[in-house]
Order: structure tokens, then C-alpha cells, then sequence
């Protein structure tokens, strides 16, 4: 079957898109990263304050902060803590490109023009029930020790499970398939290449996990990185993310385990969902054209600096 991404009209390969405007610079995603990660550090530290006041005391940090077994985690600080801080590399990535200005902040969403709402929905539905599934499976075949049936969210944390594990999945989107993935790509001009060697960087970014979980990760970016390429945007890798996070997050707070022993049987059985998953997204795009062009903004970008660019 050919997987090559659909195309209508004018289209960009999405890995390489950076180069299509006028004011694209080798060193520009540098800069740009350079600066999303001191706006994030200041949005984690701000996190972490309001995380703190929540408490109350500050001798608790150190057993909430990456700790999902404490009594205040699922409660709401120490989830705030932990996905709210990766969340911020959202707004801080907005912010840098705004300062650098080599692209729109829409270019990383898609080289299709922007945000697709109606394909993340389909998308997301599809990943929650595959992804859902396999924790589901997984509870019954793999039963996991920490599995207690004891629902540790309180209503304020399970708002926050909501809203903010979303809004972390698809930060790390922009970030490793947006910012890293195109750089790659912008500086070599190989796609395989870029969806690779991000795939690594994300499985090696998880790095308190040992290497069974590393080796999972990879592979589950691998699969991400596919999808950005293929649709030509963030909607599908970021709707993966985002239900993938969500159901082990959720099923963790209800105390019904975190999906699977960590064993190879895991890595195998994510890495098979995870392929599922992109064949599903192949075959419906190509049966219902999920990925439809909206205008890619090249060129009224291009317009408006290119004199500047001169």
C-alpha cells in the first residue's frame, strides 16, 4: 500500500517546511529553542509556587513531585507539578517564534495551514478507543501490582487530569515533532532521516525510565514522528499522545494500574497498538481525506517580510 502523504493543490512536505519561507535561517530553530527553554523554566517555576502554596508545607515536595503513589498527587498538586510544567513549553515555544519571527507559530501545527480541529477530533476518538483498549487488555492479561481499585482523584485533580494531560501531550508535539523534527529535516532535507533521529531523542528524553521503557517510548515516537509526516501536521501524533497519556493517567488514579509489567511483553504490545494506529489513520485518510488543505500562509507570510528578509 502507499503510504505517501495525500496531496491537494500547492502542498509542503511538513518535516522540510521551515524552508519555504522568506525568512528562514540555519540558526533560527536554535534560537527559537534556546529561548522556549528559559520561558519554560520560568513557567515551571511558576508551577512549582503555586504548587508549593497548595500544599501548604514545603517539606512535601519531595515526596510528590514524580511520586503518582502520594495521597496529593492525583489530588491535584502534584499533577499540576508534573504535566503542568511540560505543558508550558506550549506558550513558551509561541512566545520564542513570536521573538524570532522565522516562521508563523501555525507552520508547526501543519504545512497544511494550521490547526485541523475536525481531523484531531476524528483522530483523537479513534486513539482513545485503541489506546483505551489496550490498558483495558492489558489490566486483565498483565494484572499490575500496583493495581489497589482505589480511586485517588479528587474533582479538582481529575479537571486538572483533563484539561492539562492533553495540553502536556501536545506540547511535547510541537516540541519534538514541531521545533525537532522540522530543524532535522530544514537542515538536511531527508524526512527518514528527521522522523528518526526524533524518534530517538524522544525514546532518550525519557530517561528515568530504564531501558525496556526507553526502548518503548522510542518506538511509540517513531510512530508519532510517521504520523506528522504523513498527514502533514500535529492533529494525529498529538491525538495519539494526548489519549495514550490520558488513559494511563486515569487508570492510574483509579488504582486500576498503569498498563502492563514493563517486561518485553509490553514494549511489544505497545509498539503493536502503536501500529495499529498509524495503519488506521492511513487507511481512513485515504478512504474519507481526513488531512484536507487549508491554505498553507507561504505566501502572504512571504509577502509581508519578504522585503524585510531583502
Amino acid at each position: 500500500m502507499n503510504i505517501q502523504p495525500q496531496t491537494d493543490g500547492q502542498s509542503y512536505e511538513y518535516t522540510t517546511f521551515p524552508r519555504a519561507f522568506v525568512t528562514y535561517a540555519w540558526f533560527k530553530p536554535l534560537l527559537v529553542a534556546l529561548l522556549t527553554a528559559v520561558f519554560t523554566l520560568m513557567i515551571v517555576g511558576i508551577t512549582l509556587l503555586i504548587g508549593l502554596l497548595w500544599l501548604g508545607d514545603p517539606g512535601l515536595m519531595g515526596e510528590v513531585m514524580g511520586n503518582s503513589s502520594s495521597p496529593y498527587y492525583y489530588s491535584g498538586p502534584g499533577l499540576l507539578m508534573a504535566a503542568g510544567g511540560v505543558a508550558g513549553f506550549l506558550p513558551a515555544l509561541a512566545l520564542a517564534e513570536r521573538i524570532v519571527r522565522g516562521r508563523p507559530f501555525s507552520s508547526y501545527s501543519s504545512s497544511r495551514g494550521g490547526w485541523n480541529w475536525a481531523a484531531f477530533v476524528k483522530c483523537f476518538v479513534l486513539a482513545a478507543i485503541v489506546f483505551g483498549a489496550e490498558l483495558v487488555a492489558m489490566a486483565f492479561a498483565m494484572p499490575d501490582a500496583g493495581a489497589d481499585g482505589i480511586n485517588k482523584f479528587t474533582i479538582i485533580g481529575a479537571v486538572i487530569c483533563i484539561v492539562v494531560v492533553p495540553l502536556q501531550a501536545a506540547a511535547e508535539e510541537y516540541i519534538y515533532r514541531g521545533l525537532l523534527m522540522q530543524a532535522i529535516g530544514s537542515w538536511t532535507k531527508l524526512p527518514a532521516l528527521a522522523v528518526v533521529l526524533s524518534a530517538i531523542i524522544f525514546g532518550i528524553s525519557h530517561s528515568r525510565y530504564e531501558v525496556l521503557g526507553i526502548t518503548a517510548v522510542s518506538i511509540q515516537g517513531l510512530g508519532f514522528a510517521f504520523l506528522a509526516w504523513y498527514s502533514r501536521g500535529l492533529e494525529a501524533s498529538s491525538a495519539a499522545h494526548a489519549a495514550n497519556n490520558l488513559s494511563v493517567f486515569i487508570f492510574s488514579g483509579l488504582g486500576l494500574g498503569s498498563g502492563g509489567s514493563g517486561g518485553i511483553e509490553t514494549v511489544l504490545i505497545s509498539s503493536g497498538v502503536m501500529l495499529l494506529y498509524c495503519a488506521c489513520i492511513v487507511l481512513l485518510d485515504r478512504k474519507f481525506n481526513w488531512f484536507t488543505s487549508q491554505g498553507d500562509g507561504v505566501t502572504a507570510f512571504n509577502e509581508k517580510y519578504g522585503s524585510k528578509a531583502a
